[in-house]
Order: C-alpha cells, then structure tokens, then sequence
C-alpha cells in the first residue's frame, strides 16, 4: 500500500471512532467499509470494524470479519508495535469468547500476558479462568497480581479492568465485595455507561450461582436500567418469562453463541425439568470443537446434570451423540464398563474376580487404581474431567451423574 492509501485510510479510520464514541455504529461501519475497498485493510481499522458489527447484531458478518482480521493480523504482526499487537490480542480475546471457545481466547491471553503482564491483561486471564469454574489455586495468583500492580504502578483502573476484578472477586471472595466495588463506579456520573456494562454481567453470574443475599439489589439496579442489547433485554425479563424452544429459534439469531448458551444455561437453571432446552444446550455443546467442549462440560456439569453414553456390545466401541471411541483393542477398559454400567457399584474382590478371573491380593489395589485413570482418561476426550468411574479403596462406582446404556448383542 503507498504512503497516501495509508495517511487516507488511517483519516478515516479516526473519523469512524468519533462515530463509535457516539454510539453511531452504523456511520461507523459505513466509513469503515468503505476505507477497507478504497485503501486497503489494517489491523486496527479491523478490530474496530469486527467490534462494531457486535455492537449492532450483525453476528453473520461479525463472525467472517474475525477470519480477516486474524489474516491481516498474522500478515502484519512483525510490523506492528507492541501496543497494536496486545491490543489486537487481547480483542481475538473478547470476541473467542463471545464465539463459545475459552480455549482460543485463554491461549490469546496467555501469549498477551507474555508480552506484558498489565493489569487488564492479568484480569482478563483471571475473569475468563472464573467463567470457566477452573480451580482457586489457577485464578488467585493471577487476581493478586494484578491488585499488586495496580497499587505499585499506581495504574487508573478502566472500565474493562474493573469489569474484571468485579467478576472475579464476586467468584473469590463474595458477591458483596463485587458490589461494593460496583457500587463505587455507581456513583460517578462520568462512569455510568461502564456500571451498566458491569451490572448485568454480575447480575447473570448472581443468577447462575443462585445468589441469594444481594439479589434484591442487583435486580433493583436491572430493573431501573435501559437494555441495550437483546442479552440484556432476556436478562431484565428473566424472572418474568419462560422460554420455549420456539422462542429460542429465533433468540439465536440475535445473539452471539456465547451469550446463547448462557441464556440456555439460566432457562435450565430457572426449569432443571425443560428438557427441550437441557437438549438444545446438550447438542450445542457437543457441537463446539473438543477443547471448548471439555470446558463447557466442566462449567455445567450441575446444570447440564445426568450425561448419556452407549456401549455397543457388538463393535466395541461407546459414545455419546457427538462422538464416538473405539474399545476393540483395550479389553479391560471394555469389560470394566461393561460390568459397571449393569450394576452401578461392584466391590473391588467381585471386581477382581470378573475382570481378572482371580482372587483378590493386595497385588491387585494398585492395578486396580491404574485401571481406572485409563478409563477415565480415555473417556474424558467425549465427556470432559468428569470422572466416569471412581476407586474408595473398597468400591468401584459408577458416576452418579453418567447413564451407560448398551445396545448392540446382548
């Protein structure tokens, strides 16, 4: 591109975020595309143009938009400067979340933070490890962090920043010191745009964990705001309406897929009962690629509730609607499952006796042991880190929330 195609391009591009910090995202959009046809693409132009798509609903073309930017981003990341590049990064971030894949946006993250370590960096690892349900010991470090260089650096928090922190330490510590904090930027003027941001993520995250002792408040404060988007809409509306998988048909259009299956998460969380949309939610998650699909078993294990796998006597393989492992060549896997899905529970001498045709030794409790992380291991790639069978030194047992049926010979 010549040096004038990028002065006119970049004019443009200022022009258009004069129009985006109006709220005009359509004029912006307009610009926009057009500077990309008339003087090329760039990264930061790009990310801009991908957000405003967001913003107005536009999930078809937000979508292609992400695929171009990551192109021009992998064209032209040795010339950029560190700023673009971690403003770029941390952006793939945001929108790999919106798009149902943790996984992507952890591994942005994560080569963001070894870049430079900032606090809104550090938050953000920290608030999408939450969202994921992943352990204390993985967030606490990153949460202590970023309050350390938050005082150290005497850094002015941002709206994303304490969007972050609010999250994380209602997950932590206790939805009342997420709301204090809240409270906080409630009271100033200039930051009313960013309490609304904040609000109906924490008053979401409320209603997943079934929050009880600050609801009042949260809905309150939902109740007194304008929605501005169709999430928020379902979210003020939550205790007042019930969805049918109708009304989900055409829900899903108007959102990202993110927000679709949280708002499908809630519905089950309001009616564990409504099993068109506990299935619904099922075969979305079954549908996303493996790593995102682990994680979002692991997030809604308690929602998503009883998971179903079929043992198939004949061919030797089980599976569940997405996906499918072949046991042909692992015979005590098979045979284990195979006992454990008649009964339930087996002492570990019947155990011993049915698997290894002997008399149970002590020889056999390490065995034993090492059986059972093979055959949760190698069903973990179709159900996630729930553990299918579990090992009290006495018993095995099959997980209360897995139903093994068989079909095939009998």
């Amino acid at each position: 591109m010549n040096n004038s195609n990028a002065i006119l391009r970049k004019q443009a591009h200022q022009q258009a975020q004069k129009y985006i910090q109006k709220d005009d995202f359509h004029k912006a959009i307009s610009i926009m595309e057009s500077a990309v046809k008339d003087f090329g693409p760039h990264v930061g132009l790009l990310c801009d143009l991908s957000s405003c798509y967001y913003m107005t609903n536009e999930f078809s073309r937000w979508k292609n938009s992400i695929s171009t930017l990551i192109k021009e981003f992998i064209k032209a990341e040795q010339s950029l400067s560190e700023i673009s590049i971690l403003h770029t990064i941390i952006k793939l971030g945001n929108f790999y979340e919106e798009l149902a894949q943790p996984n992507m946006a952890l591994e942005f993250y994560e080569k963001a933070k070894n870049l430079n370590p900032s606090p809104l960096i550090l938050s953000s690892l920290a608030r999408c490890r939450v969202f994921l349900n992943q352990s204390r010991k993985i967030i606490a470090p990153l949460y202590t962090e970023t309050i350390n260089t938050l005082q150290k650096e005497n850094y002015n928090t941002s709206a994303e920043i304490d969007h972050n922190l609010i999250l994380v330490e209602a997950s932590l510590i206790g939805f009342s010191s997420a709301i204090k904090r809240l409270e906080i930027i409630k009271k100033e003027k200039h930051r009313q745009s960013d309490f609304h941001l904040i609000l109906y993520d924490l008053y979401e995250l409320a209603l997943i964990k079934k929050e009880d002792e600050n609801m009042s408040l949260l809905q309150d404060w939902v109740q007194k705001s304008n929605p501005t988007s169709n999430f928020e809409k379902y979210l003020k509306n939550y205790h007042s309406s019930q969805l049918s998988l109708i009304d989900t048909i055409e829900l899903e259009k108007q959102l990202s897929l993110a927000n679709f299956l949280q708002i499908l998460a809630l519905e089950i969380n309001k009616n564990p009962k409504n099993l068109e949309i506990k299935t619904k939610l099922q075969l979305l998650i079954d549908g996303l690629p493996t790593p995102a699909r682990l994680m979002y078993l692991k997030k809604w294990e308690l929602i998503i509730g009883q998971q179903t796998l079929y043992l198939d006597l004949h061919k030797k393989t089980i599976a569940n609607e997405q996906n499918k492992i072949s046991l042909h060549s692992k015979k005590l896997i098979f045979l284990s499952i195979k006992l454990l899905c008649k009964e339930n529970t087996c002492s570990k001498e019947q155990f011993v006796k049915k698997i290894y045709g002997a008399e149970y030794n002590n020889s056999y409790h390490h065995r034993i042991r090492e059986l059972v992380k093979r055959i949760n291991l190698e069903l973990s790639s179709i159900i996630g880190n729930l553990s299918t069978i579990t090992y009290n030194n006495t018993k095995l047992n099959l997980n209360k929330k897995i139903t093994i049926k068989t079909v095939g010979l009998r």
